[in-house]
């Protein structure tokens, strides 16, 4: 995915490292023939690595990050005293400007300086031309910047802890979501919910183990009951399982009547004949 994305920005190799680039994911992958999905995971993976950083909001404002040494920019000021007083407008205004891309605001700025917007655009491209700055202006998409200069394959470096860590993640989420497809005990809700970490909850009564827990669920009355139907119709007529359970389908639905029969087999009131039909036990 690195090389793919250095190629589809066309950068070339030792060459990049403090640039924005737009980028249209979407145009990425197909590309590439990636699924988005993967596409834009990658992409994290690298942020992570420290090799780019992506912007993922819509509207991104204005970031300016100071790439000079203080001792260049305090001699650049020197040489430049128009630049002098904005230069230390926004040090005095925004924080971390020496460590990272800092979002501006030029609305504000221009108040503060008492000059047009245009006047802040002019100011800013200037000092990025300078090498005073980089300078990444207000955009309506998302972009990334090269944290670091593009690397060849030799030397592109993927840290077995983060790959442990993101494998072990998936592995994780992968079996979460098998045990809630495979488990029937639980309602699907409550064990949705208790995968985001929240157990007080109740019963949905509307999924497939739910609906299922209340069609098998029988008082200790109507069990007594059914038990004693089942050992009759064995007793008259030793039916198949089938039969018996379509014998009583307009009654009881199938799964009492086999909790039932079950019940009667575990206690050996019931039992299968040679011919595999069901009759009392002598």
């Amino acid at each position: 995915t690195y090389q793919a994305l250095c190629n589809y920005l066309q950068v070339p190799i030792g060459a990049g490292k403090h640039v924005a680039y737009d980028i249209n994911l979407t145009e990425f992958a197909a590309t590439y023939k990636m699924n988005i999905l993967t596409a834009f995971n990658s992409l994290k993976f690298l942020e992570r690595e420290g090799y780019v950083e992506l912007t993922e909001e819509v509207n991104n404002p204005t970031r300016v990050h100071f790439t000079s040494t203080r001792d260049d920019l305090y001699k650049f000021q020197v040489a430049n005293s128009k630049f002098d007083g904005f230069i230390k407008l926004v040090l005095r205004t925004y924080t971390g400007l020496f460590n990272d891309y800092v979002p501006i605001n030029e609305d504000f700025l221009s108040k503060k300086a008492g000059v047009s917007v245009k006047d802040i655009h002019n100011y800013l491209k200037t000092l990025s031309k300078s090498g005073i700055i980089t300078y990444i202006p207000q955009k309506k998409s998302p972009y990334l910047v090269f944290t670091e200069e593009r690397l060849d394959d030799r030397n592109l470096r993927i840290s077995k802890m983060n790959y442990d860590t993101r494998k072990e993640r998936y592995v994780s989420r992968v079996s979460a979501m098998l045990h809630y497809a495979k488990q029937d005990s639980r309602c699907r809700s409550e064990e949705l919910l208790a995968y985001f970490g929240e157990d007080k909850t109740t019963p949905c009564g509307l999924c497939d183990v739910c609906t299922e827990k209340a069609e098998t669920h029988i008082s200790p009355q109507e069990f007594e009951v059914l038990v004693a139907q089942v050992t009759e119709k064995c007793r008259h007529s030793a039916p198949l399982v089938n039969e018996l359970v379509d014998a009583m389908a307009k009654t009881y639905n199938s799964k009492k009547v086999l909790n039932a029969l079950q019940w009667l087999l575990d206690n050996n009131k019931i039992v299968y004949n040679e011919q595999k039909r069901l009759e009392l036990k002598n």
